[in-house]
């Protein structure tokens, strides 16, 4: 097992980054990859209709499938017992920020 004693968030990253340069992946994965119910339920569209995942420039990375690296965080969710109400709450929280 493993256990996380401190886990450094980049703050600014998610306000700003670099030209060409993409934000969390998280978002991203979220957006390309979440089933029409969650996109309807936290009013997602596309990453570039939100200014944290579009302002950069960049949006998408050739060759990287975000919907199939969404389907991965949400297997390795469910593998570590995390419930599809508490995977809601995160999908919330990311929503959050985008809006």
């Amino acid at each position: 097992g493993a256990h996380i004693e401190k886990y450094l968030l980049e703050k600014t990253r998610v306000v700003r980054q670099e030209p060409n340069t993409r934000n969390y992946h998280i978002f991203y994965q979220l957006l390309a990859g979440a089933d029409a119910a969650v996109k309807e339920r936290y009013k997602l569209t596309a990453a570039t209709d939100f200014h944290y995942t579009s302002h950069s420039g960049c949006t998408t990375i050739a060759g990287v499938d975000d919907a199939a690296f969404f389907r991965e965080v949400t297997d390795a969710m469910r593998l570590f017992n995390v419930s599809d109400d508490e995977q809601h709450f995160v999908w919330q929280g990311l929503a959050a920020i985008l809006h």
